[in-house]
């Protein structure tokens, strides 16, 4: 059987560590070459203990005298049985059996403590000269001996929590424990690759990058870049009052249709038994977690974590927190782009409910169109039931229900993208349709003019998405349904300002409404960048209502673009343009807040970009003139 690498060696001291008995003759020979093993050992990262029978005064003076004392961590000196002590020093630090060695000259006291801790390794005091050359004591370089400082400070905190009377919870509460979410995981590539290749009690998913440094960077770099409105990550920092454990967890999320799945949720054992696992899992949401192999917690059990805070407390995030209590819901409706935000936001709130964009049977049902949402709130006619039916659309597809129902201390979040890219359809005079009958659709993977280009073309790219003849032959009659009864309807000003007019005197007068400027650029079908003249119609409808209702802030999505390098397909953008969108949406609905409490805000801060400036300031200005 393979055995494991070595991360904590438990010592005896007679006979094994020094030569002669302590209690009886006393020590005959203080070896120098096993003093200079711990602190090697100590300086590949590889920590130590002591388990023996003798005084624990009387050892810890002479090993104090050597300046050895504080290279041993979790000392167990006293008369009782080893077995059960040995089982108490890996509880204390939070370590298998299996990846723990206990050296001692006697045979009876190795096999007790093998048999109260099965898979502990253990050697007689003839394998010490073998230590440095075992490959299972390479450990990794810790000249600065940060961990077993770690370490010590996780003894510090256990010594504490006896004294608190044992009760964790309440010690929990009394630690001043801070977590922190890094999103820039760029500027911390290596130590990600550690979490995920090197952790393993709290390795919830396992998913390994490769051994190989290159193509583990190569691999993970292009988890964190591709998918961006669907992937999230965060770097997880933690600090209490015992000290700062720096970057000790990763994870990545990533939306699957309606589905968020964790693929990778892993932790540094120096924070176990802190609840931060639980904390976080709960933070993001609870998306779905497939546990692989074996782990010391569970953090999707019921645990309720209260003793953790998010921030360091300045004044101005104290009063961040305190405005947001008073935030009942946020509603999220739109496309992929508040998917990403819709992630950040549960961090300042606990009631995200959200409504993006879901595909059915190939029908890509487009949530940030104003005018479906304007036909959810409205209602659909019976005759515009059945129409929409016979294009694939259930109608409860339309609801909008929420919009309607928000009330005071509830926040709409709305993203307006898809009125900027896809083709809207209005009902031909020749139908039963209200002539203000219009709707958006999209059938995914197909990206042009359902109704005014080439039939064949239509027909070719169905086949182009590899899909069977009985669901080629289904669109089809809804293409041809479609062309039958509908013209192709180019947005302009006064459409949409009257739609937009009509959708926001439905909402409650005292809802928080956040709007989401579409792009006014995106990346084309061959990769170039191309200016999007129906998103400036758009945004420019928002700007101008936006002046007159007192509720209602616009933000900027080019103000979180830097340069064109930042669209990366389509509408999309990079991830981190998509958290500087959360922080300004954010900052959006704080201003509400502090507006409703009689405090007049400063000028939204913006993320520092080349792009989008001169629009945000109109909307810093629209918000003045009110």
């Amino acid at each position: 059987m393979l055995l494991e690498n070595v991360r904590l060696v438990i010592w005896d001291l007679d006979e094994t560590f020094w030569m002669g008995t302590l209690s009886e003759e006393g020590i005959t020979q203080y070896i120098k070459e096993n003093h200079d093993i711990i602190k090697i050992l100590c300086e590949r990262g590889i920590m130590n203990s002591i388990c023996s029978k003798n005084n624990f005064e009387q050892v810890k003076d002479i090993l104090v005298e050597k300046g050895l004392w504080d290279y041993f961590i979790f000392p167990s000196i006293d008369w009782m049985p080893k077995g059960p002590r040995i089982k108490k020093i890996i509880e204390n630090v939070q370590l298998r059996p299996a990846s723990i060695m206990f050296i001692d000259d006697n045979p009876g006291n190795r096999g007790e403590s093998q048999q109260c801790n099965p898979g502990l390794q253990v050697e007689d005091e003839k394998f010490v000269g073998n230590i440095l050359s075992d490959p299972r004591f390479k450990g990794k370089d810790d000249k600065s001996l940060s961990r077993l400082k770690q370490y010590k400070i996780l003894e510090k905190k256990s010594s504490d929590k006896q004294d608190a009377g044992g009760d964790n919870t309440e010690f929990l509460r009394q630690s001043g424990i801070v977590v922190e979410i890094d999103h820039n995981v760029e500027n911390n590539i290596e130590r990600a690759i550690e979490l995920i290749n090197r952790t393993n009690q709290l390795n919830f998913t396992k998913n390994r990058l490769p051994d190989d440094h290159d193509a583990a960077v190569a691999e993970f770099k292009k988890l964190i870049t591709d998918l961006p409105y669907a992937r999230t990550v965060g770097l997880v920092r933690v600090r209490d009052n015992y000290g700062d454990y720096g970057i000790c967890g990763f994870y990545l999320c990533e939306q699957i249709h309606e589905w968020f799945v964790l693929k990778h949720f892993c932790f540094s054992c120096r924070i176990l038994g802190m609840g931060v696992e639980n904390w976080l899992y709960n933070q993001i949401g609870r998306p779905h977690l497939q546990i692989e192999g074996e782990v010391l917690s569970d953090p999707t059990d019921d645990t309720r974590v209260d003793w953790i805070n998010t921030s360091s407390s300045s004044n101005e995030e104290i009063k961040k927190s305190s405005a947001f209590s008073k935030v009942k819901n946020i509603y999220l409706r739109g496309g992929c782009d508040l998917d990403a935000v819709g992630h950040y936001l549960r961090y300042v709130s606990d009631n995200i409910i959200s409504d993006t964009n879901i595909v059915r049977n190939e029908n890509l049902i487009r949530r940030d169109s104003l005018t479906n949402i304007y036909l959810g709130m409205r209602g659909l006619s019976d005759i515009e039931k059945k129409a929409v039916e016979e294009l694939a659309f259930d109608p409860s597809y339309f609801h909008a229900n929420f919009l309607r129902d928000a009330g005071k201390d509830d926040v709409i979040l709305l993203s307006l993208a898809a009125d900027a890219t896809v083709s809207t359809y209005v009902s031909k005079n020749n139908t039963n349709l209200s002539p203000e009958f219009t709707l958006l659709m999209q059938i995914r993977g197909i990206f042009f003019d359902l109704v005014n280009d080439n039939p064949d073309q239509i027909r070719e790219s169905m086949r182009h998405v590899n899909w069977d003849d009985a669901l080629q032959d289904f669109w089809w009659k809804r293409v041809q349904f479609l062309r039958n009864n509908f013209s192709s309807f180019s947005i302009n000003k006064n459409y949409y300002y009257d739609i937009l007019r009509k959708v926001l005197e439905r909402i409650n007068d005292n809802t928080m409404v956040v709007i989401v400027l579409p792009a006014f650029k995106r990346r084309g079908n061959n990769g170039e960048v191309v200016i999007n003249e129906r998103a400036n119609i758009i945004r420019e409808c928002i700007l101008d209502i936006c002046k007159n209702m007192k509720n209602i802030r616009a933000v900027d999505i080019m103000s979180t673009v830097d340069s064109d390098e930042d669209f990366v397909d389509g509408d999309h953008i990079k991830r981190q343009s998509y958290y500087r969108l959360y922080q300004m949406v954010e900052a959006a609905i704080f201003d509400i807040l502090q507006q409703n409490d009689g405090v007049v805000p400063p000028a939204l801060e913006q993320p520092s970009t080349k792009q989008g400036t001169s629009i945000f300031h109109k909307i810093i200005s629209a918000w003045k003139s009110k």
